[in-house]
């Protein structure tokens, strides 16, 4: 009698071994998975297409509007109030407000790595380089 109770005692511990080496290999796994959906290198390609596409257009739309400014009259002179005012494409109000509703939809492993000082130097830096390279040039 002591021998099968031995025997069915080795059998449940044999049981619990496997059962907890499973459940191991199942949190590795699932710990891999988690790794590899927030890894930020799946979205460098996409975000670099993003952008690449957000400069190209603006470069666009910056040329059209040359175009069409051809076409129209003069602007007011200086001391009309008014001149000079409106929208403008690379304002830096506007790049801060874009990073205000851009910062919670970025991935949680870069707002981890970057706070939003961080961010709001990018844009400081990044500004002038944009402004610069959609700066109105005049003509020869």
């Amino acid at each position: 009698m002591s021998d099968s109770l031995e025997q069915r005692i080795e059998q449940v511990e044999q049981r619990l071994l496997a059962r907890q080496q499973q459940l191991q290999h199942r949190w590795l796994a699932l710990g891999q998975r988690v790794h590899q959906a927030t890894e930020p290198r799946r979205l460098v390609v996409p975000t670099i297409g993003v952008v690449l596409s957000l400069l190209i257009g603006g470069w666009l739309l910056r040329r059209l509007g040359a175009r069409r400014a051809q076409h129209l009259p003069a602007p007011p002179a200086a001391g009309v109030a008014g001149a000079g005012g409106g929208w403008r494409l690379f304002d830096p109000r506007a790049w801060m407000r874009g990073a205000v509703w851009l910062w919670p939809l970025l991935p949680l492993a870069w707002r981890a790595r970057a706070g939003p000082g961080a961010a709001s130097l990018f844009v400081a830096l990044g500004l002038p380089w944009v402004e610069d390279l959609f700066k109105r040039r005049a003509p020869d």
